[in-house]
């Protein structure tokens, strides 16, 4: 009864490790899609602009960078064309690289209520593929994983953006991914840091907030306290998490 059990127990294991399917990431990319959409269709219903708390200053920020990409005069400081043209720094201190992609969003759109739908929709649905590959990465059962995609999704820190034109709503959409590093750190005992994994996936929320960067980080912690006490190869984790820093520090400070 006891082998029986632990064949039982090995085999329920082994299907929690088998990567999905193309045709699962297909549908939970779907249902995604299909529900970011519907959390803009009042806005597209309405054919109006939502003006929140923090228009006017990240709209200023993304005008700055629209109308330099559309000018072609570039200056990384200054704020040659918005907040009434007197040369503030404000991107080059609040994400200038995620200003600039809003800039050249803003450019194909054409317009602030195209612009706005589109970015809402691209907020909600990051947050709810980050949330879906998170959830897959910590073996959650598929159906699961996309329950709880739609629950991040709809939830009041990533809509916030759509709402108020809030910052943490990116943050909170790319935070997931901070996460997914961590999880590997306690899957994987033989290589638990993937280098380049890591950097990406701390750059890519440090382009976005530095608050939520911080609180990811140190919400991480205990992810690698224990992965390290576990693994057998701990020369090569504090290695490959020396040379994440690195990388992350070279991308992060290019400029």
């Amino acid at each position: 009864m006891e082998t029986s059990g632990k064949i039982k127990l090995n085999n329920r294991d082994n299907r929690r490790k088998v990567r999905l399917t193309k045709k699962q990431i297909i549908i939970a990319l779907s249902i995604i899609i299909l529900a970011a959409f519907l959390m803009v269709s009042a806005q597209l219903y309405k054919h109006g602009i939502i003006l929140g708390n923090d228009m006017m200053f990240h709209f200023n920020r993304f005008y700055e960078a629209y109308m330099q990409i559309k000018t072609g005069d570039f200056n990384y400081f200054q704020s040659i064309f918005s907040f009434d043209q007197s040369g503030r720094i404000v991107n080059a201190l609040y994400g200038p690289d995620f200003s600039y992609l809003q800039g050249l969003l803003m450019f194909f759109t054409k317009n602030w209520f195209r612009y706005q739908l589109l970015t809402s929709f691209l907020c909600f649905f990051i947050a709810g593929l980050a949330m879906f590959s998170l959830a897959s990465k910590a073996r959650v059962h598929y159906k699961f994983s996309i329950f709880i995609s739609l629950l991040y999704m709809s939830s009041s820190m990533v809509s916030h953006y759509a709402l108020s034109q809030n910052m943490t709503s990116w943050g909170a959409a790319f935070i997931p991914f901070i996460y997914i590093p961590a999880v590997r750190v306690i899957q994987d005992q033989e290589r638990p840091i993937k280098p380049i994994e890591l950097a990406l996936a701390v750059t890519s929320v440090g382009f976005l907030h530095n608050l939520t960067l911080f609180l990811g980080i140190l919400s991480s912690v205990p992810f690698y306290i224990v992965g390290f006490l576990r693994t057998k190869h701990k020369g090569k984790m504090i290695k490959d998490f020396f040379i994440a820093v690195f990388l992350t520090i070279l991308l992060k400070f290019r400029t």
